[in-house]
């Protein structure tokens, strides 16, 4: 039977619920534990807040009167994870302890320890003690094989968080599939091929396959990871939206406007409540990303409206602004408007400083967007000053990985070595960051998997081409080495 409660009807159910736990005799707790955990799960799937929180306290209350120990493992875990989504990492960290020391007491709860040790990994990850999270999750998949069988729902959960650790942090994503693949044909034989379940495991693919620019790829596990998230779930669920929100940006990348601005409408036109704002406020944005080639008026006014949006909901210092920001700025260099595009940048730059620091993808990204304002603007020594920022933040964090905003980062420095100053030194310079960015591009087009993705490729980096053959011309006249003529002909 369920309980469909109101918020209004929480405090009361609240209150019934803790002054008869104790009328309850001791026959039926399992009765009235199996009702509460129900009840709180329930409570955590459709209430605002922390309501779940009180149910799970009072499910625990009986599991331990009655010394019922696998239970008190799954609340355990339970409340970990509620106090992590509320950012409590010290109670989060408790409750998770309290699941591994229980199920160490009791070996027989193979399944149980299992998932302890895989959620005590997952907040390690959360609270970026990397090393402890795959630490734990290796634990937990070790543990797993050797007391579970092989296909078992929990042996995937852990194949899932190690794939997560190797994608998201170590960027090997070559490693990261190979885990997350194990995890979808154990998924794909316990739920089926369209459960919510394989969805999110195609969702983490299709984002490495983004990130490593194969859009064909990331567009074909995001489409699915959006069917099968929509078969368990309604349209205006958080779920679905972010799958939605990933799609519309996928699309963008790809260069398929249309399909964009149709995944995008969807979300700006889903019934908004408090859960799902923000991810309406993301997809606002990305429909104004649709228009900046096309029709720069229409998204002008839908940047207005993703600003309005954005204000209403978080502080300005938050970091849900630096995409607004960011996409911001590189519309105002755009359209020739430099000051304003250097101010929103600068906004975008402080906050990421702040929170990730000076060695983060973001600070690359924001420092390469820099580099392509000082080069309109024709400052050329702030150019190679945001290139080099760019260029070493993104080496530090890509070891297996060579992304395209690394060939415009050598194409800036390139381009502004050789405007700063005509000497033979100069232009030299300038021709060795250009060459290192086709090196680039050939490996890039070696890595890819599919037409698509190298046309995109093609299509983004074709000026570093032209950059190359001028430059080479420019050192061939100053100097008659044939090195510079052979590369013109290369090229």
């Amino acid at each position: 039977m369920r309980l469909l409660l109101s918020t209004g009807l929480i405090t009361f159910f609240l209150a019934a619920c803790e002054s008869e736990i104790k009328k309850v005799p001791s026959q039926s707790g399992t009765d009235e534990l199996t009702r509460l955990m129900s009840l709180a799960e329930h409570v955590e799937l459709t209430v605002a807040g922390d309501s779940c929180v009180k149910y799970y306290q009072a499910a625990l209350f009986l599991a331990e009167r009655d010394d019922k120990a696998d239970f008190q493992i799954d609340i355990h875990i339970n409340l970990g994870n509620n106090y992590l989504s509320f950012e409590d990492f010290e109670k989060a960290k408790f409750h998770f302890q309290q699941s591994l020391q229980i199920s160490r007491l009791h070996p027989q709860f193979h399944e149980k320890t299992v998932d302890a040790l895989d959620w005590y990994g997952l907040y390690h990850g959360y609270v970026k003690n990397y090393d402890s999270s795959l630490y734990f999750s290796k634990k937990s998949l070790e543990y797993g094989l050797k007391n579970l069988p092989p296909n078992h729902e929990f042996i995937s959960n852990s194949y899932l968080s190690i794939a997560w650790h190797y994608g998201d942090i170590r960027k090997n994503y070559e490693l990261a599939l190979k885990y997350i693949k194990k995890a979808l044909q154990i998924r794909i034989g316990i739920f089926g091929e369209d459960s919510g379940e394989v969805g999110e495991c195609y969702l983490q693919m299709a984002k490495w396959y983004n990130i490593q620019g194969d859009f064909h790829r990331a567009i074909e596990y995001m489409e699915k990871a959006s069917r099968n998230i929509e078969n368990v779930l309604s349209n205006d669920s958080d779920a679905v939206l972010v799958t939605y929100n990933y799609l519309g940006e996928y699309y963008l990348s790809a260069g398929f406007l249309e399909e964009a601005k149709s995944v995008y409408q969807k979300i700006i036109h889903t019934k908004e409540n408090k859960e799902n704002s923000r991810l309406i406020a993301k997809g606002e944005l990305g429909l104004a990303l649709c228009y900046i080639n096309s029709d720069q008026k229409k998204a002008e006014e839908l940047f207005n409206i993703a600003i309005k949006k954005h204000h209403n909901l978080y502080s300005d210092s938050s970091e849900n602004f630096i995409k607004l920001y960011h996409e911001l700025g590189k519309f105002y260099i755009s359209t020739s408007q430099f000051i304003i595009s250097e101010e929103y940048l600068k906004k975008c730059e402080s906050i990421i400083l702040r929170i990730y620091g000076d060695q983060s993808i973001k600070y690359a990204e924001i420092n390469l967007s820099f580099s392509e304002l000082y080069n309109a603007q024709k400052k050329w020594n702030k150019s190679i000053q945001t290139s080099e920022k760019a260029l070493g933040a993104y080496l530090s964090n890509t070891v297996d990985l060579i992304k395209p905003e690394i060939i415009s980062a050598y194409k800036y420095l390139s381009i502004a070595h050789s405007n700063q100053s005509n000497k033979i030194i100069n232009l030299k310079q300038a021709f060795n960051y250009i060459s290192k960015a086709i090196k680039a591009i050939e490996k890039l087009k070696n890595n890819y998997s599919n037409d698509l993705a190298k046309e995109n490729l093609t299509k983004e980096i074709a000026t570093v081409f032209d950059v190359s053959i001028e430059q080479a011309s420019k050192l061939y006249e100053r100097t008659y080495e044939e090195l510079y003529k052979k590369q013109i002909f290369q090229i």
